[in-house]
């Protein structure tokens, strides 16, 4: 049996951006993760039976805290990290949205998605 354990819509504010400026004031960012595990019981009954989803959230709030310039090499330590901490996982899914972005006009937030897989190069 395949697992499919998600965080959505975890809110972040940090200092992630291209321009001077945004590593300064900093913005609001939103992390989803997917991860697809097989590694868990059909029926888990204890948290020892499946992945704990407290350590998506973790491995994300300490890669959101470090300044950066890129959301797309935040997203690949996130993915990273969790492809070799997580037991039984197969592949992870992350995406980070930079809500009201910087770019001179009416927007409501960019996006990157990174996929990961065991069988793909790390």
């Amino acid at each position: 049996m395949r697992w499919e354990i998600q965080l959505n819509n975890a809110r972040f504010y940090a200092f992630i951006g291209v321009y001077p400026e945004e590593q300064i004031a900093g913005n609001w960012f939103e992390v989803n993760i997917n991860v697809s595990a097989t590694d868990i019981k059909e029926v888990p009954t204890c948290i020892t039976e499946t992945l704990d989803y407290s350590l998506l959230y973790q491995v994300a709030k300490e890669e959101m805290t470090q300044k950066d310039t890129l959301i797309e090499t935040v997203a690949g330590r996130i993915g990273q990290r969790l492809l070799n901490q997580a037991k039984g996982v197969e592949t992870v899914e992350v995406s980070i949205t930079k809500l009201a972005p910087a770019l001179g006009g009416p927007l409501s937030a960019t996006s990157v998605k990174a996929i990961f897989s065991v069988s793909s190069p790390r």
